[in-house]
């Protein structure tokens, strides 16, 4: 298998196939990703440019973690931060109260020299 392209191995097309769009190819899973953000001129801007991509092993000990921010509520500020925050506003008449939650969260890659920068040869 190795040295053969992916179009020989019959997976030209994966991507349009199930809900990740992941395919295998020489021992690696490929898994599209098109997360964006938009900035705060209104612009969006892609996590990861066209043509790149990223590679990290899966299943590798303390590597990665999730830590919680603070909530942006001034009670908050400058404590730990928690998963979730929920909290709750009471209509002043006494008809609806407006439930808010929110959570802050920060995935963080521990072994940063584990991940390596892939760049499409096309």
């Amino acid at each position: 298998m190795p040295g053969r392209d992916v179009e020989e191995q019959g997976v030209t097309g994966a991507f349009g196939r199930g809900v990740r769009r992941a395919f295998p190819f020489a021992g690696i899973l490929f898994e599209a990703y098109t997360g964006s953000v938009t900035l705060s001129t209104g612009a969006a801007e892609r996590l990861l440019p066209a043509g790149e991509g990223v590679a990290f092993p899966i299943g590798t000990f303390d590597t990665f973690t999730t830590y919680g921010g603070p909530a942006n509520l001034l009670e908050a500020a400058n404590t730990v931060g928690l998963p979730l925050y929920a909290r709750q506003h009471l209509d002043e008449k006494g008809r609806w109260i407006d439930l808010m939650t929110e959570a802050s969260i920060l995935p963080v890659n521990k072994r940063p020299r584990l991940a390596i920068r892939l760049v499409s040869s096309n």
